[in-house]
């Protein structure tokens, strides 16, 4: 996706779909799906032109011609990187998009939303869903190729979220304390009844469901800390791309996993 210069910009568990149904939910392996990203609604495509220090606005990035994208590297001439790690961004034909404060908070990083964050508690604090799909004339600017570390940062929380079943809008601390009483159930045999109709099972509440699968993030392996971390780190200049997750040695010890 980020090869064709496009960004999704809300990565989270409901726009993540497997394609084939597997034979059996708890014992095939996902590597038998194929994995879809589905909602590009607030999706948009990396274009620039040799016209140094331009800005765009999130409507002119959504709108241009695919015609006209150009590899990263080459339309950001001050990004030099290293390792998936923007470590300059501060040349003169640095390019800085208006970008629309959108996604979903928790998954959203703190760049798009840190401008507005003080509107935002007082729309929560009046009730306002916690989507948030768009601010129409609320922009935020930002270096043509930092926009991709957006998917990044999102693609750490949902990776959190499927190690330890903790989304990233909720501490690990507040969960644990949940844990402390958590129910004793039949992992195996609920969650197979969930897949079957006509079953009490069917209506089990979710967040019972979860909590005895609940895992700290220390005890997950080092390459997997380092990987989420690497994500979700605050400053979207040191932060991993996803190009350099693909690499990561916790990449290859899952690829390793699945070929025994």
């Amino acid at each position: 996706m980020h090869s064709q210069q496009i960004v999704h910009r809300d990565i989270k568990p409901e726009n993540v779909m497997l394609r084939d149904s597997l034979p059996d939910v708890l014992r095939s392996p996902l590597s038998d799906c194929h994995v879809k990203l589905i909602d590009f609604g607030l999706a948009r495509q990396l274009v620039s032109t040799p016209t140094s220090c331009a800005d765009l606005t999130d409507s002119e990035f959504h709108s241009s011609s695919p015609a006209h994208a150009v590899p990263l590297a080459r339309a950001m001439q001050a990004g030099v990187k290293s390792q998936g790690r923007v470590l300059d961004t501060s040349g003169s034909y640095a390019r800085m998009l208006d970008i629309s404060p959108v996604g979903t908070r928790g998954y959203a990083p703190a760049e798009v939303y840190a401008p507005h964050q003080e509107q935002m508690q007082r729309g929560e604090a009046q009730g306002a869903p916690t989507c948030t799909r768009s601010h129409p004339g609320r922009t935020v600017k930002m270096p043509l190729e930092q926009v991709p570390l957006i998917d990044a940062y999102e693609l750490g929380g949902l990776l959190r979220f499927m190690l330890t079943g903790v989304p990233p809008d909720e501490s690990m601390e507040s969960v644990l304390t949940a844990l402390k009483d958590r129910p004793q159930i039949d992992i195996e045999n609920t969650w197979c009844a969930c897949f079957q109709s006509g079953t009490a099972d069917q209506n089990t509440s979710a967040d019972r469901l979860r909590l005895p699968i609940i895992n700290e993030l220390a005890s997950l392996s080092f390459e997997a800390r380092t990987l989420i971390m690497a994500l979700t780190e605050p400053i979207a200049e040191v932060r991993l791309s996803v190009q350099a997750a693909q690499v990561h040695s916790w990449m290859h010890m899952a690829t390793k996993s699945r070929s025994v």
